[in-house]
């Protein structure tokens, strides 16, 4: 197909409700893996996108503005989508591009630069000083960021954009179904014993002092972790308790009907670090998802920092590597 010829047929139009589900089926193909997904404080589940989620997530968001979207129709069909938000605040008006994406069978055509021109556009009539992929404040996140050998990478590198330090996210994967808790793990739950730490399920009677407990270390997951205990039945959790105290705490974590394992988050009291407390909540999270029927758990971390040893440790690979702050100013 001919650029004049794509172009002559090319039709811009808004997010409305009658197009969530084309502009869902556009986006799990252009992002088959579901691990990009986990990012989002919403979606940490990992599951791919879908017109039922777009519903909820981006035109139900409070600060969702139809005219920073921007969907391709060409001849009728959805070819490409930008879905972005504003964060606005005195000192600088940040625009996230939360979902940028073009159908494979029609790229290198002009629909990215088309898509890019309308966006900065828009973030331009809003005084916007700043574009972004970042998931982190991202009032409407949707991805993980921009995978390094992916087109879009280039792309943007291309178009202005630019990484910063630090901005490197992998995604890894383990198969679960593979996973075994080893001698040594037992043998290291049973010395936390001696300090009189025990590993127990989330029950009722845990829920105000889990909810003290992250308040106090864990306020940024906090918000999206107590809302599910809302949830009849409990999320599954694990809690780890020294007498009556909480020092740590590994999911909520649940299987999918496919077999994907999937979690929220682990943590432990900065006072209690250093006994392998949290390798072990995280193997035996492993090993609840296993016997709950997962087949593969994926996750996401920064390059930097001991996590990524732990989850090495439990059998997780790395898979593929993003740019999870890619910017640009203006």
């Amino acid at each position: 197909m001919k650029e004049t010829n794509t172009q002559a047929k090319i039709e811009i139009v808004r997010l409305t409700e009658a197009l969530v589900d084309d502009v869902g089926k556009l986006l799990c193909l252009c992002f088959p893996r579901a691990e990009r997904y986990l990012q989002a404080p919403w979606n940490y589940s990992g599951k791919p996108m879908t017109g039922a989620l777009l519903k909820q997530k981006v035109l139900s968001n409070k600060l969702f503005d139809p005219e920073g979207t921007f969907i391709v129709l060409l001849a009728g069909k959805i070819v490409g989508c930008c879905l972005t938000v504003i964060k606005k605040s005195e000192k600088l008006n940040i625009g996230f591009i939360c979902a940028f994406a073009v159908d494979p069978c029609f790229r290198r055509q002009g629909i990215g630069e088309l898509l890019l021109n309308n966006t900065e556009q828009y973030f331009q009539k809003h005084q916007v000083k700043r574009s972004t992929f970042s998931f982190e404040s991202n009032p409407m996140a949707l991805y993980g960021g921009i995978q390094f050998n992916d087109d879009g990478y280039t792309f943007f590198l291309n178009h202005g954009f630019r990484s910063c330090e630090n901005s490197i996210l992998l995604l890894l994967s383990q198969d679960t179904s593979r996973f075994i808790l080893t001698n040594a793990m037992q043998t290291l739950i049973i010395k936390l014993k001696d300090y009189d730490i025990n590993i127990v399920l989330l029950n009722a009677s845990l829920i105000d002092r889990v909810d003290q407990f992250l308040a106090v270390n864990f306020e940024g997951w906090r918000e999206s972790i107590i809302p599910q205990f809302l949830k009849n039945p409990l999320p599954q959790m694990l809690i780890a308790v020294q007498g009556e105290r909480v020092i740590g705490y590994a999911g909520p974590y649940s299987v999918t009907d496919s077999g994907l394992g999937n979690f929220h988050s682990i943590g432990v009291a900065s006072s209690e670090r250093g006994k392998g407390l949290g390798a072990v909540l995280f193997h035996l999270m492993c090993a609840n998802l296993k016997s709950g029927g997962a087949k593969s758990t994926a996750l996401s971390v920064s390059n930097v920092g001991e996590a990524l040893e732990l989850y090495i440790r439990a059998d997780f690979k790395v898979r593929y590597a993003v740019d999870f702050k890619m910017k640009k100013e203006y």
